[in-house]
């Protein structure tokens, strides 16, 4: 979806289903503050600029969150020079999740939808503690940004660009790689691998002298990093729960570059969402029940709370999906 889109939807949460009150939290940073910050979250994903930093006590952290110039989205259409860049990989690579889309064509729905929710329980944790979640006492320090980040692919994936919630869909055969990609691909995976060490490589150790490689490295690490606490800290067997489904729950994740950029373009307007009256409806509700929660676990300090209720939110909403479509493969496309 248009970043245009996502902030008009989540303008229409804050204007007509949440009281005035709302951002009247007891925080630090003033009510303004907040939803800015939430609204940089929100355009995130699409324009992912921010920089990363190692801290003195080795682990990498968001330093700050700055949003991409437009001439970057010139990237996406090279990925041979620039397919390592953030631009590139949070659009067509390993967090296309983050727009509710595969990241590769052979994975199947199950394995997308569990991708997607882990990271917006990491992103959930970040929501709270910040940076400080990688310390050894952790701090409430909650940021709106991370919230605005799950919000922005909670309200992809009802973009029928993104996502496919009808019978309308055709299946595309694999598309044969060339060498220069093939190439990029072993790197991409190289990198990948060592960021999932627990070694942290300084700049001066680290294999690639490229600066695209290297900063893509920390974005890796940063990510690895929040999936270990989680993998260590909650009980996946959330993951496991299935619900009768309904018309318009999901059948499958869409391939970005099984697409053509006219299709992915046309099927990204807000509106191909708003004539379908029970889908944006229900998408709504999705987003106000999440600043809800958000909301009453500030208050209670009731993290593994918000982030149970959250995993059932997803997968009762969101993300429900039936048995037999998460057993699919992610290569199909809306017709």
């Amino acid at each position: 979806m248009f970043i245009s889109g996502h902030i008009e939807i989540i303008q229409d949460v804050i204007d007509n289903y949440l009281p005035p009150d709302f951002f009247n939290f007891n925080l630090r940073k003033k009510n303004k503050q907040l939803i800015k910050d939430l609204f940089i979250g929100l355009q995130y994903p699409d324009a992912p600029c921010g920089k990363y930093k190692i801290a003195s006590d080795n682990t990498i952290l968001f330093k700050r969150a700055k949003l991409c110039e437009y001439i970057n989205f010139l990237k996406l259409f090279s990925s041979v020079y620039y397919g390592e860049s953030k631009i590139f990989q949070f659009h067509k690579g390993y967090f296309a999740h983050l727009h509710s889309m595969s990241t590769d064509p052979e994975n199947t729905v199950l394995k997308i939808r569990d991708k997607i929710i882990t990271s917006i329980i990491g992103y959930a944790l970040l929501a709270f503690y910040d940076n400080t979640l990688f310390a050894e006492t952790r701090e409430m320090k909650p940021n709106f940004f991370w919230i605005g980040i799950i919000l922005h692919i909670i309200t992809d994936s009802y973009s029928p660009a993104h996502t496919i919630r009808n019978n309308n869909y055709t299946k595309i055969s694999p598309v044969e790689k060339d060498t220069e990609l093939l190439e990029r691909l072993k790197i991409h995976e190289e990198i990948k691998t060592l960021a999932k060490e627990d070694k942290l490589y300084k700049k001066h150790e680290f294999k690639y002298k490229n600066a695209q490689l290297w900063n893509i490295y920390k974005v890796f690490k940063f990510e690895y990093n929040i999936n270990k606490i989680i993998k260590k800290e909650f009980d996946f067997k959330l993951m496991t729960k299935t619900y009768k489904t309904h018309p318009g729950d999901i059948q499958s994740f869409q391939y970005y570059d099984y697409q053509s950029s006219v299709m992915h373009a046309q099927y990204d307007l807000l509106s191909y969402v708003k004539d379908n009256k029970n889908i944006y409806k229900r998408m709504i509700h999705e987003c106000k029940t999440l600043f809800v929660l958000y909301k009453h676990a500030i208050e209670t300090q009731d993290i593994h709370k918000f982030i149970k209720d959250l995993v059932e939110l997803l997968l009762n909403g969101t993300y429900r999906i039936s048995k037999a479509n998460l057993k699919n493969k992610t290569d199909t496309i809306a017709n």
